[in-house]
């Protein structure tokens, strides 16, 4: 009760994955990072909930593939995941090449899974036109940077319009299907058209995230009408 967690850790091997993994990799747990996120903040955004949870989403679900339209202080919620991620599948080939990945005698990992995807592929990719303005979204890729992250392989920017009726068939030609959507998009009422363009682009089994469905009365009414 109330000791540091370093006087709690057992001294006991076990020889399988409990004696590499002590706890998960969890990067915005880090106060250097909550510090230089803080100019990407603007409280009329209201996405201060939703970079925690973007993040712990992306950390459970892997996607390796992820749109985000409308940019700013999520963005790096987002990045954070991915590259969280692919530190904590690499080490589970550690711990498959040391014949660790098990816990006792019950599989750790699946033997059908391609370690070395994320690590190549993993990106997420923003489209944001900065002309709303409070916008962060110009600021992203400084300050992934200013965290470690490879933002010039981590981060594709997208200065566009989201409504340009073109970009669901131009934008990243390199990438069939998104695994992860997250669109934060002012214009509620166009809501519905956007999907019928982009709705092609997500992959099977992928997620579509949607902000402001609780309290934007005109997204309200697109979310009944989907349901």
């Amino acid at each position: 009760r109330g000791e540091p967690a370093s006087t709690l850790k057992s001294t006991t091997t076990t020889g399988d994955a409990r004696d590499v993994i002590g706890r998960s990799t969890g990067g915005i747990y880090d106060e250097r990072f909550l510090t230089l996120i803080e100019p990407l903040y603007d409280l009329h955004m209201g996405a201060e909930n939703m970079g925690p949870m973007l993040y712990a989403l992306v950390r459970f679900t892997k996607p390796k593939r992820v749109l985000e339209v409308g940019a700013g202080y999520t963005s790096v919620f987002l990045l954070q995941a991915i590259e969280d991620n692919i530190a904590e599948i690499a080490t589970y080939a550690r711990l498959r090449e040391k014949g660790m990945a098990r816990l006792g005698d019950i599989p750790w990992t699946r033997e059908d899974f391609d370690f070395n995807a994320h690590a190549t592929v993993s990106a997420l990719h923003i489209v944001d036109n900065c002309a709303h303005e409070h916008t962060t979204a110009h600021l992203v890729a400084d300050i992934a940077t200013r965290l470690g992250i490879d933002a010039a392989k981590r981060l594709h920017v997208h200065t566009n319009d989201a409504f340009d009726a073109d970009l669901p068939m131009t934008l990243a030609p390199d990438v069939r299907y998104f695994d992860l959507l997250w669109i934060d998009l002012g214009a509620a009422n166009r809501i519905e058209g956007f999907f019928e363009a982009w709705w092609p682009r997500v992959a099977v089994g992928g997620f579509v995230l949607v902000h402001s469905t609780l309290t934007n009365s005109l997204s309200r009414q697109w979310l009944e009408r989907m349901r």
